[in-house]
Order: structure tokens, then sequence, then C-alpha cells
């Protein structure tokens, strides 16, 4: 896992996702769905927190439903 202190940050001082981060979210939301639990997916990817697979699922839920709702606010 990289160094926290070493990934960019925004303007409003938060961490900026790399596509790293991103692809390695996307996988563990998929093996989320496939049934796997939170403490396999962290093995799986290295995690180095036990919550750091339950937050890369979250991550990409609520970037699924921002984009939904970005989707449904713009008229056709």
């Amino acid at each position: 896992m990289d160094d926290p202190q070493a990934r960019p940050h925004g303007g409003d001082g938060q961490f900026v996702r790399s596509l790293t981060t991103a692809q390695r979210d996307a996988a563990a939301a998929e093996l989320r769905s496939k049934g796997w639990t939170y403490p396999r997916i962290a093995t799986e990817f290295g995690y180095g927190h036990r919550a750091d697979p339950c937050n890369a699922v979250q991550r990409v839920l609520n970037n699924a439903e921002a984009a939904h709702r970005a989707d449904r606010a713009d008229p056709p």
C-alpha cells in the first residue's frame, strides 16, 4: 500500500484518488458482490487496516449513487 503522505491532495485538502486506487476499489466491490467477506478482501488486496475494504466498497457505492443522481438531473 502506498504511503498516505505521498499521495496528492486536492484544493479542499482531501486526498485525490489515483486510477490504481479506483480500480482496486472497484475490484473490492465486485468481490463483495460475489459474497466475499471484508477480511478475505483485505487479505486479497493487502489492505493495512480492517476497515479499508469496507471503505473501498462504500466509495464505489457513493460514486455510483452520485453518478445516478447526476444522470437523473440532466434532461435528455
